[in-house]
């Protein structure tokens, strides 16, 4: 059945998210309704290695991805790239429902990889039958099925989903750019992980003071700039060591002058040492 803009969840909080055991095999899904949604609940770094597939169900928000802001509707879909930071702007009380899919792409057949690089973010899908019922399966099968059942249909899922978005129409409401000067320094940095990136750097770059910088990541990114560029070095660095390349040479490549420093942050982010990241298999 096709979920109703009143959706009732099975309690004030409902979620459930595939065992850490399959994250081993690249893809998540989980489904969460809060009742009372705070601001200050949904903030801070949301920064991930794995693609987004982002269900919106109900509520009262704006979603920042990178330099844009989103409005959304109910049955709204934001395919959210690898590396890219994201996170939801609470505007009300009103109960807050969204349905996640976390994957990489050699959990989805290759011919679709070329999708995975459109520009496009979101896809209005209040119309489209096949979408809603999708999601609703994902949720009866995760009542039903096992886990590996589960993954299998999330496979499919994401694959079918992901079709849907090339053939979708075309989004009629452009997102609102945040600020131009913000999408330039966001772009920077992107483009000079291998630097240190001082916030001096920066403002002198784009004729700012490093004041109006810490400003704009706080203001509009909920991040401080610090927290931005050490994440998006993390996830490079992360990157670079599941690619192969030695921990020592990640921490050159991500501008680290000590590898001390590189290896307390690594461990911090990602919970491991960029030494067990490379073994892991």
């Amino acid at each position: 059945m096709a979920y109703p803009i009143n959706y009732i969840a099975f309690s004030a909080i409902l979620w459930y998210t595939l065992p850490m055991s399959i994250f081993k095999s690249k893809i998540t899904f989980s489904h969460t309704r809060s009742e009372i949604p705070s601001p200050k609940t949904f903030t801070n770094d949301h920064f991930h290695n794995s693609y987004e597939i982002y269900f919106f169900l109900s509520g009262d928000v704006d979603y920042v991805v990178n330099d844009a802001t989103y409005s959304l509707q109910p049955y709204d879909l934001l395919l959210i790239k690898s590396s890219v930071y994201h996170y939801p702007k609470i505007l009300s009380e009103k109960p807050y429902e969204r349905i996640v899919i976390n994957f990489t792409p050699d959990a989805i057949d290759e011919e679709l990889h070329p999708i995975l690089y459109d520009e496009r973010v979101r896809y209005r899908f209040e119309n489209d039958k096949l979408v809603k019922r999708l999601f609703a399966s994902l949720d009866e099968i995760k009542r039903s099925a096992n886990q590996k059942d589960m993954l299998t249909f999330c496979r499919f899922a994401v694959n079918l989903l992901l079709l849907q978005t090339k053939y979708a129409p075309a989004d009629k409401e452009s997102p609102q750019i945040i600020h131009p000067t913000l999408s330039k320094i966001l772009q920077y940095i992107d483009e000079n992980l291998n630097h240190a990136l001082e916030v001096t750097t920066i403002a002198k770059e784009f004729y700012v003071s490093p004041s109006w910088v810490f400003h704009i990541f706080k203001k509009h990114l909920q991040i401080s700039y610090k927290q931005y560029v050490n994440h998006r070095k993390m996830l490079y660095a992360h990157q670079l060591v599941l690619s192969g390349t030695p921990p020592t040479q990640a921490a050159l490549l991500c501008g680290f002058q000590e590898y001390t420093t590189f290896y307390r942050q690594y461990k911090r982010q990602f919970g491991v040492s960029p030494q067990e990241d490379k073994e892991t298999p």
